[in-house]
């Protein structure tokens, strides 16, 4: 393969009078000396002329030779005396305005009627009440069930937040795994807990229930009024375990249809049968001279073979390449004018990918993957695929 020039910026191409002088350094050179000269032969005193000269000499040779921060000295003079008369101090003045003034708009999110922590309040201050009057055992069944019941309410319900403006976006909605689904059974089971407490203290109320109003029907005056009160907040009581434990009977109905749902999408990945290469056929050793072989492999590791069209005539002049797992090349050669292609050095054990490659586009062929392990490789007989194989096949099958 021949050198190539390397490329030159042309745009900034100087003339060179003696070397690497161009023609802008000799000019500076000459006008220092020049000056010098001239100051020298001035006749003036010494302590004036030598100075003046030396000078004139030494700046001449600095632009033409001595750059700084590897730029040329006139260059970065010019620059230097730019710089001093520019200014190092700037205004910004807007330009404009806005077509339209800006208008805050509040956002003003819809509260509810009635917050979570409401109800809890209400029953504090109740249970402040009973205990101002004097207890009695009906008093302290109560006070054990309110406890029970503060202490359900406070764990299962959490403060909801103000709902936020709901943007409408298409979901894509991904196979459900086996897995997804098992961890949703797991949510429907510890509902049905939630609901079972919930059922039994529903019982507890009911009964204590049951004993106030009997209790209320007996008593007379303002013990009555009391007794009247409970039975009321009971009730209230009484109304909310029904109406959390329908809430949960609902959610789990919903969970049971999406899981029966989500059943028939469940996605099991299975591994796809390998397919083996076409048009490949591996000779056994000792066969090579029937495909056109005549020397057989006797060291492991190499890869020999033949490749033809689908007629059984050899193809010279065919890239073969052969790539690692990484599909990085390990070797690369053509085949000779009898098809035949060889590997001249081992190579080492591991999985290879064969590539050949038609220049002239006639043929195509299948990439080939071959398992080096330590043994000698059989001989491969490598068949093509060309326009008239695939209209062949199109037209008998």
């Amino acid at each position: 393969m021949e050198n190539h020039p390397i490329p030159q910026d042309v745009t900034s191409f100087q003339f060179k009078l003696i070397g690497n002088m161009t023609i802008k350094q000799f000019a500076y050179l000459a006008i220092g000396a020049v000056l010098a000269w001239i100051f020298f032969s001035l006749p003036l005193t010494a302590l004036i002329k030598f100075p003046l000269a030396f000078m004139f000499a030494l700046s001449g040779a600095a632009l033409a030779f001595v750059p700084i921060e590897g730029r040329p000295m006139d260059t970065m003079i010019s620059l230097f005396a730019k710089a001093l008369f520019s200014s190092d101090q700037y205004v910004y003045q807007k330009i404009g305005g806005n077509l339209f003034p800006q208008i805050n708009m509040a956002v003003k999110h819809d509260q509810y009627k009635q917050e979570p922590g409401h109800s809890k309040e209400k029953l504090q201050a109740f249970l402040k009440t009973v205990q101002a009057t004097p207890k009695n055992s009906l008093d302290e069944k109560e006070m054990v069930f309110f406890e029970s019941i503060s202490s359900i309410i406070s764990g299962n319900q959490a403060p909801t937040p103000a709902p936020a403006p709901t943007v409408h976006q298409p979901i894509s909605k991904p196979l459900m795994t086996a897995q997804d689904i098992e961890k949703q059974k797991e949510e429907p089971q510890d509902k049905k807990e939630v609901e079972n407490n919930l059922e039994k203290e529903a019982q507890i109320i009911k009964k204590e229930l049951e004993e106030a109003k009997a209790e209320e029907n007996v008593k007379k005056g303002e013990e009555k009024t009391i007794t009247h009160q409970k039975v009321e907040e009971l009730e209230k009581q009484l109304n909310e375990v029904q109406f959390q434990r329908e809430r949960l009977e609902n959610e789990l109905l919903t969970l049971q249809r999406k899981i029966e749902d989500q059943k028939q999408n469940i996605f099991v990945p299975i591994d796809a049968p390998k397919q083996e290469t076409q048009h490949v056929r591996k000779i056994p050793q000792g066969m090579g001279k029937s495909v056109g072989l005549p020397i057989a492999p006797d060291t492991p590791n190499l890869i020999i073979g033949i490749v033809k069209d689908p007629r059984g005539n050899v193809l010279p002049n065919i890239l073969v390449e052969i790539k690692d797992k990484e599909q990085n090349p390990v070797r690369a050669f053509k085949t000779n004018g009898l098809g035949q292609f060889a590997s001249a050095t081992p190579l080492l054990n591991g999985v290879y990918t064969v590539w050949f490659e038609d220049q002239n586009g006639k043929n195509r062929f299948d990439p080939i993957e071959i398992t080096i392990a330590g043994e000698i490789v059989p001989v491969i007989e490598v068949f093509s695929i060309d326009d008239r194989e695939e209209l062949r096949k199109s037209l008998f099958g």
